[in-house]
């Protein structure tokens, strides 16, 4: 199963020619494509209409929804406790996201190659990997 951070869905919706589309149709037809809130918020509060809004929601209802519980806000927390003591601070969101993506042992795709949040897990104690989209001539990102 994988999670698909908001920077892959942006694309999905604005770009149909997009590696992205392709990807993200790809495990939507073999079933392995799940939805977390957090990028669900995200991709609402993007929205120029409130049509654009329904027609997002829509679209996007029929997906498997991981819905973030105590213990993955407890998580997201303690990520975020350690990784300051290392210097490196990222947002809510990701920490969320990546709390999820551990307590449920799905994939994260992400189309930000080298951002700090890609290479900010490197030592969870679990099987996922940050898959980096490629783009621009820009080359996938560390497995994790």
């Amino acid at each position: 199963m994988v999670v698909a951070d908001t920077s892959v869905w942006i694309p999905f919706f604005n770009d149909p020619e997009s590696e992205e589309k392709r990807e993200l149709d790809a495990l939507i037809d073999a079933d392995r494509l799940v939805m977390v809130g957090v990028a669900l918020a995200e991709l609402i509060q993007g929205c120029r209409t409130a049509k654009e809004a329904e027609a997002t929601t829509s679209r996007l209802a029929g997906l498997r929804f991981i819905e973030t519980a105590f213990s993955t806000w407890q998580r997201a927390g303690e990520l975020s406790f350690g990784l300051r003591r290392k210097g490196v601070t990222l947002p809510l969101s990701d920490l969320v996201i990546a709390a999820l993506a551990l307590e449920h042992r799905v994939e994260i795709m992400g189309s930000t190659c080298g951002s700090s949040t890609a290479g900010s897990f490197p030592s969870m104690e679990t099987k996922w990997r940050w898959t980096c989209m490629a783009r621009d001539s820009r080359t996938a990102g560390p497995s994790l």
